[in-house]
């Protein structure tokens, strides 16, 4: 549904945020 299209998008965010988050800490080390 339209409704769980749109949990997934925000569940992808999460991912990318974390994953970027994830460089960034490894970057500054």
């Amino acid at each position: 549904s339209h409704h769980e299209q749109r949990i997934d998008i925000l569940r992808a965010e999460a991912a990318l945020a974390r994953a970027l988050n994830r460089i960034h800490v490894v970057g500054k080390h």
